[in-house]
């Protein structure tokens, strides 16, 4: 999604190289490995026009790579997972937690209005069991943390993460699912641990996925 963020491209392929014959069976895949290129080939956040993709889902977008997206959408999915990093530069930007602590750990946004269907404390302990570091701020950005999940709607309070128009809230909004996820890998860690901590997320969830009735 922003090109200065690589370690979702590479979890995305490495899935698909090595992990996705397990769930072909029962899941359908729609991927979008490297939804800004230019950005990817340049290690620059925005696209091409300087437009920030993640803050530009909606119907009348004026990103093509948005628009290039939504016309391969299908209606409906089990549940999406955006790949995102965080880094320290962000704390410039004004929107860090109160106390005014990057995070620099593995964390993620959980957005499913049904609560029993909430399954981010699997992943966390996951993750944690593998070794990786979670981030166990009370807030984040401005929203509220439960030790590394971030449950949307309850925890929404950031304004820019609460109402912008990103991937996940966009898919929700508009009915391709109602369980999204956007998952947060630290740029200090190696690129090897960030793919391995995207997939262990994305297994999880399928795992979770397979046992749900």
């Amino acid at each position: 999604m922003l090109g200065d963020e690589p370690a979702g491209v590479e979890s995305i392929l490495e899935f698909f190289r090595q992990h996705s014959k397990k769930y072909e069976k029962h899941f359908e895949f729609t991927a979008f490995p490297c939804v800004n290129p230019w950005g990817f080939e340049h290690f620059k956040r925005e696209n091409g026009f300087g437009l920030n993709i993640n803050r530009e889902f909606k119907t009348e977008s004026p990103s093509e790579e948005v628009c290039l997206i939504l016309r391969h959408l299908k209606k409906r999915y089990a549940v999406a997972v955006d790949f995102h990093e965080d880094m320290k530069v962000w704390t410039r930007i004004g929107t860090n937690e109160p106390d005014g602590e990057c995070p620099e750990k593995f964390f993620f946004w959980e957005t499913c209005t049904n609560k029993m269907d909430r399954i981010g404390r699997r992943i966390i302990d996951n993750v944690t069991a593998a070794g990786y570091p979670v981030c166990g701020s009370p807030m984040i950005y401005g929203d509220r943390n439960n030790g590394g999940v971030i449950w949307y709607p309850d925890d929404a309070i950031s304004p820019c993460y609460s109402v912008c128009d990103s991937s996940d809230t966009f898919l929700i909004r508009e009915g391709y699912t109602d369980h999204a996820f956007t998952v947060e890998t630290p740029r200090d860690q190696d690129m090897s641990d960030r793919v391995t901590m995207n997939l262990i997320t994305l297994r999880a969830i399928l795992e979770e996925k397979l046992r749900t009735p």
